[in-house]
């Protein structure tokens, strides 16, 4: 998959990302919380919250309610398939934007 997303434009790419995820990175950063990473961790394991938990050390219900809070901020159900592959992309998109802006500041120094 990072090989597909790595011939997309990188604008077209952060558009993707704002359009499917903005709201809750956004929601991350004002509150310094961890909705994203949780997500991440969430699709990663097929959708199952006690493995979730499990990776994230904490409790299931905490996963569960997590859950909840980004299906309320995203305005979507998690649990559509579809939805899960657009969030999938979006997240690890996020991340291939976010090691590129790394090796850049690294470069530059």
């Amino acid at each position: 998959m990072y090989r597909l997303l790595a011939t997309v434009d990188p604008a077209e790419l952060d558009a993707y990302c704002t359009d499917h995820v903005g709201a809750l990175r956004d929601h991350d950063a004002r509150t310094n919380g961890d909705l994203c990473q949780t997500l991440e961790v969430y699709l990663r394991c097929g959708g199952r919250p006690q493995e979730a938990a499990s990776l994230l050390h904490t409790h299931r219900n905490t996963v569960l309610y997590r859950i909840e809070r980004i299906e309320e901020i995203l305005g979507i159900n998690v649990r559509d398939p579809e939805t899960q592959l657009i969030l999938s992309i979006a997240l690890r998109s996020l991340s291939m934007i976010s090691d590129s802006i790394a090796r850049a500041n690294n470069a530059s120094r």
